[in-house]
């Protein structure tokens, strides 16, 4: 039965595909295993997951998990991910999308046939502007089988199973597959992803999604032995599977109504984060290459299922490989400025401890660093930049020792910083000599350090302010953000004690349109003389209770081309932000 099903479909495809090059012919892709990774465990077509092996509930628990890391809050207040990496294994994490919106997903597996299907799990979700199409063209059921509830329940004699759960497991033992259905999503699979990501589906398909049955004893056992088409939250653990006489619930299953399957805006949802974000897939083992994925000053969450625990392709990493490998990737990531959110489960022993977050005086020196590394970027090409501040000596005198300290845990290291020639000046002084001798700054950036943060009039900052974007090649404003939670005491402390904070500070919202309006300005605030500016930077800095104490934004002349803009122009809040400006 299964060999008509594969003539047919191949030639039907090889129709459809006449104006291919080389129609692709499935009957020769062996499905090699990888040699590179050393051992053979978890690679192979017997340990593909044809379907979501974790619960939903656990799924959305670590959503909520992100959503209370107060180190992953923008400017706007909400959640902002610049980069979500996460082993593929079981697809059920799709879920934690509905807590955040990545701009970057780096999906992981050392099983290249598990990555192939999950490339054909995205080609047709792309596809598929409901739950019922998807499940549908994945299935190779008629599209509209979980839509036509009403048909379906006047066959279900027991009207408490009339549930979409218990609808979708009865429509896909009644309803027989459909050839033209699956060649639609066979041919759809290969434009959108390739002939490998193809070639795994119909096999998986062929497999395990074309009848919900046990495989035959003669064949080796695997992850996804059966495939049920229904919701539950008792779901086996592949590892340690328990068979619960109460549920027909198997160790791969599609939990619809939970999750990103619980209705069609969950659905929708996941959806457009998917298209909207670049994603990118990774053929490596996970541990090994996390660190090389993780980049130093972004915010990101990292979901690694229970590879920590378990060890990746049957690795034995040993107790203390992995929280020394953790421990090393949140320094990286605390010297950065970034932030690393381990989405992990409770259980896991490797991911109780955040090493960069749990203690104050971690904190205390993140605070500081996180402003650092945003500055560094900005000034990296300089050899040499003015630090204005509110008095002298001040502002980072690490560039000019060229190290910089923090305490992780109870850890404390120093790192490298390139030595710069930093002049400190007082921002009286800088504006006499920028107005005075603006030729000693064409070629220079000047960094507005904190100055509303020291008390200084708002009136008088906007004159520093001037003076440096009309006399400076580039600007670098770093300033308090007076909405951070740094800043915001609870409203029965005594007003008295709040009153360190100065009226005159601004929110890093207010001080970005102050700064796009200055760039968009006939005249330059104050100045008589119109200047070309474009801003390029915008970055916060984490502080004690969020992401978001400093806010760093730089500015550029835009004839000057000597310098290219900072490494992160691209960084997703300036975007994010101008636009809500805008509107």
């Amino acid at each position: 039965m299964h060999s008509a099903w594969r003539l047919l479909a191949f030639f039907l495809f090889f129709e459809a595909c006449s104006s291919f090059q080389e129609p692709l012919d499935c009957s020769t892709y062996d499905f090699p295993i990888d040699t590179e990774f050393g051992t053979r465990e978890w690679q192979g077509a017997r340990y593909i997951y044809a379907a979501h092996a974790e619960s939903a509930e656990r799924q959305k628990a670590l959503g909520l998990a992100i959503g209370r890391d107060d180190y992953l809050t923008g400017i706007d207040g909400a959640v902002h991910v610049d980069r979500w990496v996460a082993v593929v294994g079981s697809f059920a994490h799709l879920t934690q999308l509905l807590a955040m919106e990545p701009r970057e997903i780096y999906f992981v597996d050392l099983n290249r046939l598990q990555l192939n299907y999950f490339s054909a799990i995205l080609a047709l979700i792309q596809g598929a502007d409901s739950r019922s199409k998807f499940l549908g063209a994945l299935f190779a059921r008629p599209l509209d089988f979980l839509q036509n509830n009403a048909s379906l329940a006047l066959d279900i004699q027991h009207p408490y199973q009339a549930d979409e759960n218990l609808l979708a497991a009865y429509a896909f033992h009644t309803a027989p597959p459909n050839e033209d259905v699956f060649v639609k999503s066979f041919l759809q699979i290969a434009v959108d992803a390739g002939r490998e990501a193809a070639c795994t589906y119909s096999f998986v398909f062929h497999e395990f999604l074309a009848n919900s049955v046990d495989v035959p004893s003669e064949r080796p056992p695997c992850i996804c032995d059966k495939v049920e088409l229904r919701g539950g939250y008792n779901v086996q653990d592949p590892m340690n599977p328990r068979p619960n006489p109460e549920h027909m619930y198997s160790v791969c299953n599609f939990q619809v109504g939970q999750g990103w399957l619980a209705t069609d805006g969950t659905y929708r949802t996941v959806r457009e984060r998917l298209r909207r974000a670049h994603i990118k897939l990774f053929h490596k083992d996970f541990l090994q290459g996390l660190s090389n994925l993780v980049e130093a000053n972004h915010r990101t969450v990292v979901y690694a299922s229970n590879v920590f625990t378990i060890g990746d392709g049957g690795m034995d990493y040993g107790n203390d490989w992995v929280p020394e490998m953790l421990r090393e990737l949140h320094w990286k990531v605390l010297w950065g400025g970034g932030h690393v959110h381990m989405s992990c489960y409770e259980s896991d022993k490797y991911c109780k401890e955040v090493y960069n977050g749990n203690n104050d005086d971690a904190r205390m020196h993140k605070k500081h660093v996180s402003a650092l590394a945003a500055v560094s970027i900005a000034v990296a090409e300089f050899s040499e930049f003015w630090d204005v501040t509110s008095q002298t000596p001040y502002g980072f005198s690490e560039f000019d020792t060229g190290q910089m300290e923090a305490i992780v845990g109870d850890e404390y290291r120093t790192h490298d910083v390139p030595i710069k020639h930093r002049h400190n000046t007082g921002y009286v002084e800088f504006v006499t000599f920028a107005r005075e001798r603006p030729q000693e700054l064409m070629k220079a950036t000047c960094l507005i350090h904190a100055l509303l943060g020291s008390d200084v009039a708002f009136g008088t900052f906007l004159e520093v302010l001037a003076a440096s974007l009309y006399a400076c090649a580039r600007t670098v404003l770093l300033e308090h953000n007076k909405e951070s939670l740094d800043f915001i005491l609870p409203a029965d402390v005594d007003p008295a004690e709040q009153m360190w904070r100065n009226e005159n500070w601004r929110s890093a919202t207010e001080l970005i349109h102050l700064l796009k309006g200055a760039c968009h300005s006939k005249r330059l605030l104050s100045i008589d003389r119109a200047v070309p500016l474009s801003m390029t930077f915008v970055q916060c800095a984490a502080g004690l209770k969020d992401g978001c104490r400093n806010v760093a934004v730089v500015v550029d002349r835009t004839f000057w081309d000597l310098v290219p803009p900072p490494g992160r122009a691209e960084y997703f809040e300036l975007n994010d932000y101008l636009q809500a400006l805008s509107n």
